[in-house]
């Protein structure tokens, strides 16, 4: 078997299983995720807040 078959069967397989996801886990993915990127953010300053400030200009 090449890799690119291997690669079409794994995200097929990903895809199937993603699918078959109930309401409830994608909403707590969903919560998570929001809640990881405040959690890296707000001490990186990426978002501005009074608890931290950033001498130095993010560049993106």
């Amino acid at each position: 078997m090449t890799n690119s078959a291997r690669s079409v069967r794994a995200r097929s397989s990903l895809t199937s299983a993603l699918a078959q996801w109930p309401a409830r886990r994608w909403i707590a993915a969903t919560g998570v995720a929001i809640l990881t990127y405040f959690v890296v953010a707000i001490p990186t300053d990426l978002i501005d807040t009074l608890l931290f400030t950033r001498e130095v200009p993010p560049t993106w």
